[in-house]
């Protein structure tokens, strides 16, 4: 891990992703550095020169550009020796830049090939970005590191630096190539970030995700988390009878898919001594036989109030989608909750405050909309409601609440299941939900936008995520996930 260093005038960023783009007048991909693998001029083996396309000395007599005199470039044909001649050096490029707008600064080090003491001191503007400290002794060629970071400009002209002026003069320092910076383009699905933020300030890092292509793209889990009371006595059979011709369309449209069952009534005194909350009937199986029995094998019961536990059911998914489900990783995991009434939440039972885990305890209030959205962000979850035409209100409020989901209507014999299912998955394929996780410490400002509709297959989107220090500690990884398609894990430091 990088070593954490002071905020000075400039915010600093420092990002170990590839990709973040706010909107930029320069295009991301363009290098702002002249010469930064110090190509110019062209030596046969090494030279001495003061200045050089691009560089200028602030501190030191020349610049040293070795052409395989001790060691292999990192890039291109050539590099550059910090200590030359026996002075200490400290070289600089001014860098245009849009004030505001965040660049990422690349770089690749090495210490010289057996010499112990190598030093690198990097500033933009100045920001003490960072310091390096590396023994090149028992190497027999370079040991090149590269270093990336987002360093965000404090004016029109940013000026970028290097030295070694802590080091011991000797006339051997450490080794730089391949300089570069451009505007920072930040995609989901990169390597780690780490950002540090300065304890007065706040940053914005906008992330792009790009959708896929079609909707079938990524294989599918699919749970079917079920209503078995007395009221929906008379949909079952249509509803047993047309899961062939469900698992056979879903099937169609994407091979790689996977059925599940659970099933839900309520607490049992508000029916009968066979009610219960949740209950798993099958987890997700590649085998549609085994989904179409438990299907069949569903009864009904009817108790005494009208509300269900369909809210505690979707959680109860979430909260077993990884271990006793089976949800696989890298898949779009839905679980559609089919219900003919209204549902259950915090308040609704004098008991003891929901813990959302996975212990049905029967003197247990049921849990909030907040427990049950944190549980499906967590789990990756898109939340599908198939619900009558009394309660497509009900449940379009709930999934305003949760920030992501789909509602549709069910016919009241279930007759269009096939329909409603294709219809809902249209819809959750081209929204997007954008949340953040394992914020404990309370970095993350605001996500804007949060949630994207009606985005079109194969588009690109992008969001920005406000960073801002909360006071409560550092260090620790939070994780930018858009539902359905993938996460970012930025790693958030502190620069105190």
């Amino acid at each position: 891990m990088k070593r954490m260093l002071l905020w000075v005038m400039s915010l600093l960023v420092s990002l170990a992703c590839i990709n973040v783009s706010p909107p930029l007048a320069i295009a991301a991909g363009t290098d702002l550095v002249v010469n930064g693998s110090f190509e110019e001029p062209v030596y046969d083996y090494v030279g001495f020169e003061n200045p050089i396309p691009g560089w200028q000395l602030s501190e030191g007599s020349v610049f040293e550009i070795q052409h395989g005199l001790a060691g292999n470039p990192y890039d291109g044909e050539q590099l550059l020796e910090m200590d030359s001649y026996n002075t200490l050096s400290k070289i600089y490029q001014d860098i245009p830049t849009e004030e505001g707008q965040t660049y990422k600064l690349n770089f690749a080090f090495s210490p010289r090939p057996g010499i112990s003491d190598n030093k690198l001191n990097v500033y933009w503007g100045d920001t003490l970005v960072e310091q390096l400290d590396k023994s090149g002794e028992g190497l027999s060629d370079v040991d090149w590191v590269v270093y990336t970071y987002g360093v965000k400009a404090i004016g029109p002209i940013t000026r970028l630096s290097f030295d070694n002026l802590n080091e011991t003069l000797d006339g051997f320092g450490s080794y730089i190539d391949a300089v570069s910076v451009e505007p920072l383009v930040c995609e989901l699905g990169d390597e780690d970030c780490t950002v540090i933020i300065g304890p007065n300030e706040t940053v914005t890092v906008p992330v792009k995700i790009q959708i896929p292509e079609e909707a079938g793209t990524l294989p599918l889990d699919l749970m079917l988390t079920q209503d078995v009371t007395g009221s929906f006595q008379n949909d079952l059979p249509v509803l047993q009878k047309l899961i062939p011709d469900l698992v056979a369309e879903l099937r169609s449209i994407q091979p790689n898919t996977t059925f599940g069952l659970a099933t839900f009534k309520d607490k049992k005194i508000y029916g009968t001594p066979n009610y219960y909350v949740y209950k798993t009937a099958l987890p997700l199986k590649t085998d549609a036989n085994a989904f179409q029995q438990a299907v069949a094998g569903l009864v009904t019961e009817s108790g005494k109030d009208k509300p269900e536990s369909s809210l505690s059911a979707l959680m109860q998914v979430a909260l077993r989608a990884d271990n006793e489900l089976g949800f696989r990783k890298d898949t779009r995991r839905v679980a559609i909750v089919s219900t003919d009434d209204a549902y259950k939440k915090a308040g609704d039972y004098s008991g003891k405050a929901n813990n959302k885990d996975t212990v049905l305890d029967t003197n247990e209030d049921y849990p909030s909309v907040a427990q049950v959205k944190e549980a499906i962000n967590e789990a990756n979850m898109l939340p599908v409601f198939l619900v009558t035409s009394g309660f497509i209100s009900t449940y379009n409020d709930l999934v305003s609440q949760l920030g992501v989901g789909a509602v549709v209507q069910l016919e009241a014999d279930s007759s269009n299941l096939i329909e409603a299912v294709i219809k809902a998955l249209e819809v959750v394929n081209q929204d997007l939900s954008i949340v953040y996780l394992n914020d404990e410490y309370g970095y993350v400002e605001n996500v804007e936008p949060e949630r994207f509709e009606d985005v079109p297959p194969g588009s690109e989107v992008t969001t920005n995520v406000t960073f801002k220090y909360s006071g409560l500690g550092s260090g620790e990884e939070v994780t930018i996930r858009a539902l359905g398609i993938g996460d970012l894990v930025i790693d958030v430091k502190v620069a105190l």
